[in-house]
């Protein structure tokens, strides 16, 4: 069930990014969901559970991408790896640090695009559009990442509730 879960939710974020939230107004620069969704299985859930999802999730936004291959997969290792890390110093699962490792997760991702563009194409200008792109992207997921990090918490505690109760049921 979990696994649905997750396929599920991967599902969900990737067609409402692509295609609902660009023609709503004020989310034409929306964050990534899906490295909020990374966020979430780095607190919540445990590594064996997370990381085909992880590689995964990279992989349907590498293919959807018309950046290098390989890209959204890096970047998406990396935030897992990071709040993986951060899980042993701080406890992110507090409500307070959600909203900061949310957005410090947004700005990673686009720190590590910039980083790519640059290496990559010698046009690359970082023009103040840019900046302003990435600090509506950080106020967005300072503001809404925490919101959905915690439905999802919710949706997955009462998705293992009800499969918990329909073992024991209907038996083993």
């Amino acid at each position: 069930m979990t696994f649905l879960f997750f396929s599920a939710v991967t599902v969900s974020f990737v067609l409402f990014q692509t295609s609902v939230a660009p023609d709503l107004w004020g989310l034409g620069k929306f964050f990534d969901l899906i490295a909020i969704f990374i966020v979430y299985l780095g607190i919540f859930r445990p590594i064996r559970e997370s990381v085909a999802f992880v590689l995964v999730a990279g992989a349907v936004m590498d293919s959807l991408s018309g950046g290098p291959f390989g890209l959204y997969t890096t970047i998406y290792c990396w935030l897992f790896v990071c709040i993986w890390l951060a899980k042993s110093y701080l406890h992110v699962g507090n409500v307070v640090l959600v909203p900061f490792i949310a957005t410090a997760a947004v700005f990673l991702e686009n720190t590590i695009i910039i980083m790519v563009l640059v290496a990559v194409d010698d046009s690359f200008v970082l023009s103040p559009d840019t900046f302003r792109n990435i600090l509506i992207q950080l106020l967005w997921a300072g503001s809404v990442g925490p919101f959905i990090i915690f439905l999802l918490r919710k949706l997955q505690e009462k998705l293992d509730e009800h499969s918990f109760e329909k073992i024991f049921k209907y038996g083993r």
